[in-house]
C-alpha cells in the first residue's frame, strides 16, 4: 500500500501557539479527490475542520490510514471512542504534567481539562483516548504507532520530559 502524509486542517487552532507549518485546507467536497496523489501542508487543530470525520471516512474508504496530530483539547469520550472505532493513529501533544509549565508553551491559560488518572493529573482528552483503548492496539496493525505522545522541549519543560516518558512507557504509549 502506498504512503500518503496529508494535513488537511483548517488553520485555526484552539491554542495560541505559532504555528510550525504553512499550508491550505481540505476537506470533502474541496479535496478528496486528490487523496490518492497529493500532500499538502496545514497547521491548526483537525478537529476544529467541520469535515474532519468525513475526511477520516473517505480516506479509511480509500484503504489509507489518518494520523490525528492534535492538542487534545477538543478530545471527549465521545470523541475518542470514534477515533478508536474508525482506527484513527492519534499523535496527543504533551508538554508537561504540570498545568502552569503546559499553559505557557502552548500560550494559552487553562488550555486543557485537567483529570485523575492513576494519581497523576492529565489532560482529559489524554485519559478519554487510553479509556477507549487507544493504549492496548497493535503496533502491526498500522502504518503509524496509533497512539503517540509528542513534546516540545525548551528550557521550561526539559526537567518534565523523564516524567512524561515513564508514564509514556507505564501506559503503553
Amino acid at each position: 500500500r502506498a504512503s500518503v502524509r496529508w494535513r488537511a486542517t483548517p488553520r485555526r487552532c484552539r491554542l495560541r501557539r505559532r504555528p510550525a507549518v504553512a499550508g491550505g485546507q481540505a476537506g470533502p467536497g474541496r479535496t478528496c479527490e486528490a487523496f490518492a496523489a497529493a500532500q499538502r501542508g496545514g497547521s491548526g487543530e483537525p478537529l476544529l475542520d467541520k469535515d474532519f470525520f468525513k475526511l477520516v471516512k473517505y480516506i479509511n474508504h480509500l484503504g489509507m490510514q489518518t494520523l490525528l496530530v492534535t492538542n487534545g483539547t477538543l478530545i471527549d469520550k465521545k470523541t475518542a471512542e470514534w477515533l478508536y472505532q474508525n482506527k484513527v493513529c492519534v499523535l496527543f501533544k504533551l508538554n508537561s504534567f504540570n498545568p502552569k509549565t503546559s499553559d505557557l508553551l502552548v500560550g494559552k491559560k487553562n488550555a486543557y481539562k485537567w483529570v485523575e488518572y492513576k494519581d497523576k493529573k492529565i489532560p482529559y482528552g489524554l485519559k478519554c483516548l487510553i479509556e477507549a483503548g487507544f493504549n492496548k492496539l497493535s503496533k502491526n496493525l498500522f502504518y503509524c504507532a496509533p497512539f503517540q505522545v509528542q513534546c516540545i522541549i525548551s528550557q521550561y519543560n526539559y526537567k518534565d520530559i523523564p516524567e512524561i516518558s515513564k508514564f509514556c512507557r507505564d501506559n503503553n504509549i
